[in-house]
């Protein structure tokens, strides 16, 4: 299961669940704001800075201490996204007509990424995944700027 990861309380009941029915959980971060990421590295949670992303749902600083215990017990680990990655994903929602937001296609961008790219070997190995696994993406949105999301979804530029 790859899900979204903002402050932090979607992922940690995901992990719950997921320790529960014996399924790996991956936390997908933006790379501006890997709070999560930055917090398993440091063993305790971590704030960082924030520049920015389209991913807005996901541009957290620090992950919820409440929901930390079960985040650094029960990932399988995190991948983080950026904002190009996100906006091929949602294109490519769209042609299922799947009509999802940025921070809801960051799962399926994580998924190319951890299938595809050589750096995530280790993550890929340590969850299992292989070409017989299925795989659970969580997807937190719709299209919340419509104009923003046409752009995207177009591969047009601009702003409006």
């Amino acid at each position: 299961m790859l899900v979204p990861v903002g402050v932090g309380s979607l992922a940690a009941a995901a992990a719950r669940w997921g320790a529960s029915a014996g399924v790996s959980v991956i936390g997908v971060e933006p790379v501006t704001a890997a709070c999560l990421t930055a917090s398993l590295a440091a063993g305790t949670p971590t704030e960082v800075a924030t520049p920015g992303t389209s991913m807005a749902g996901l541009d957290c600083a620090e992950i919820s201490t409440g929901a930390w215990p079960s985040l650094r017990d029960g990932l399988g680990g995190t991948i983080t996204v950026d904002d190009a990655e996100v906006r091929d994903a949602m294109r490519e929602l769209a042609g299922f007509e799947l009509f999802i937001g940025e921070s809801g296609a960051a799962p399926l961008a994580a998924l190319r990424a951890l299938v595809g790219e050589r750096d995530c070997v280790p993550l890929r190995t340590a969850v299992g995944l292989g070409a017989a696994s299925r795989v659970l993406l969580v997807a937190t949105e719709g299209p919340t700027d419509p104009a923003t999301y046409a752009r995207a979804v177009t591969g047009a530029s601009g702003r409006g």
